[in-house]
């Protein structure tokens, strides 16, 4: 049932996109700062629920990707850019979890 309803929402909402450049630019760009907001959020959670120093470290870089990220948004026009961010805070916390290990 979630499926049809989310299928059906997806037609509207590219019935409404169809020939509509502000809004598809409008909602690019606020997907921009959700991802950018949710970083931020993923690195303060990860920076008070780590007890080691590696994971609040971790934590910190995230939040430091989080805000570059929001930062380039607004500037950078190939989002290849933003796409090796959130790749580099990935790697980042990956490799806080190896050093917790």
């Amino acid at each position: 049932m979630l499926y049809v309803v989310l299928g059906i929402l997806g037609v509207i909402v590219a019935a409404a996109l169809a020939g509509n450049v502000t809004l598809f630019s409008f909602l690019a760009a606020f997907w921009i700062y959700i991802t950018g907001i949710i970083l931020v959020i993923a690195g303060v959670a990860s920076l008070f629920s780590r007890e080691h120093r590696a994971g609040m470290i971790v934590g910190l870089s995230v939040v430091v990707l989080g805000v570059l990220y929001i930062i380039l948004g607004v500037f950078v026009r190939n989002p290849v850019f933003l796409a090796w961010l959130i790749g580099l805070s990935l790697v980042i916390d990956g490799m806080g979890l190896i050093l917790y290990e």
